[in-house]
């Protein structure tokens, strides 16, 4: 039976992004008339239209700041659609992003816009290290009260020749009234990194993503080759505190194949935690265990110790030869 290594990270305060502050303005963005026409025009339908190929992947959250969800936005982008010009020697691509939110009605029709945003993208890539068949995960970050929307999203090269819009229903959980043992998005990434301070400001990141000061960067395909070193990074919703205002966990991972049982990983138990996050490393690809190829699936159990409450969660992937 394997036993888990539990390394403690940055306490929740330092966790928590600065990306909406009470008291503090935003910016008021001005999605051009020829996007927002399309957007407007199509949104009963959820009708597409795609100048420029973008696929929206996910969409993951955590705790924000105050009443806010903090939110990545998770499109898959092929380097063809980015890149458009040679320079000394150099592939150069540059894109505008535009996001629209819509508030939306019992019947989940469109209400009104609650929020826009645009951010730059570009990308400089040497011309010897450039695959126009490539595609690359891009992520958006924002802070967003809890609720049901409609996301409009598009892509446009910045003289508008080719602009692209579709469509994506999306609900941002109330994360602080959640009443049942719940988590957040649970999926693999690499290890976590520790940036010096926290990013701050809207941007689009490659591959990644930002949240306070760790730095994340998800395996998208869950796909594996079977030497990765993988961990997982998720809150636990729901919990109720000790009467010394702490948390305290029981938790349990199972890796099947099929039905068949190939790691039992030693219980974890969780006492006197400040805030129910939750770091592992996974040692499942380790050197004494090769896994064969195939499809798997973790099985994670988690008990709140202090409630009572219990939760069942999964992910599946797979080992294979290649990407």
């Amino acid at each position: 039976m394997k036993k888990l290594i539990i390394i403690p990270i940055l306490t929740f305060a330092l966790l928590l992004p600065i990306y909406s502050q009470k008291g503090k303005e935003e910016k008021i963005i001005k999605i051009p008339e020829e996007v927002s026409q399309i957007m407007a025009l199509n949104i009963a339908e959820r009708k597409s239209r795609i100048d420029i190929p973008v696929e929206f992947k996910d969409y993951l959250f955590y705790p924000g700041s105050l009443e806010n969800v903090f939110v990545a936005f998770i499109f898959k982008i092929k380097n063809e659609s980015i890149f458009s010009s040679e320079l000394q020697g150099k592939m150069v691509g540059e894109l505008d992003t535009f996001l629209r939110f819509y508030s939306t009605d019992e019947k989940g029709m469109p209400k009104k816009v609650v929020k826009e945003v645009y951010l730059p993208l570009k990308e400089v890539v040497e011309k010897e290290n450039y695959n126009p068949e490539a595609s690359h995960y891009y992520s958006i970050i924002q802070t967003i009260l809890p609720g049901k929307y409609i996301l409009s999203y598009s892509l446009a090269t910045p003289d508008l020749k080719k602009i692209s819009v579709d469509y994506a229903d999306i609900t941002i959980p109330d994360i602080i009234k959640v009443e049942k043992l719940e988590t957040t998005p649970l999926f693999f990434l690499k290890p976590l990194k520790i940036l010096d301070a926290p990013q701050t400001s809207a941007i689009i990141q490659k591959d990644s993503f930002t949240y306070g000061r760790i730095q994340i960067e998800p395996y998208f395909k869950n796909k594996f080759r079977g030497n990765e070193n993988i961990e997982l990074f998720y809150f636990i919703l729901g919990a109720s505190t000790s009467s010394r205002g702490t948390y305290d966990f029981e938790i349990n991972y199972k890796l099947k194949k099929g039905e068949e049982e190939k790691i039992k990983f030693a219980s974890q138990v969780l006492e006197n935690q400040r805030a129910p996050i939750i770091s592992h490393p996974m040692p499942i690809f380790s050197s004494d265990e090769k896994l064969e190829l195939g499809d798997y699936t973790l099985q994670i159990f988690i008990k709140d110790k202090n409630s009572g409450k219990t939760f069942e969660g999964k992910i599946d992937f797979s080992v294979g030869e290649g990407d």
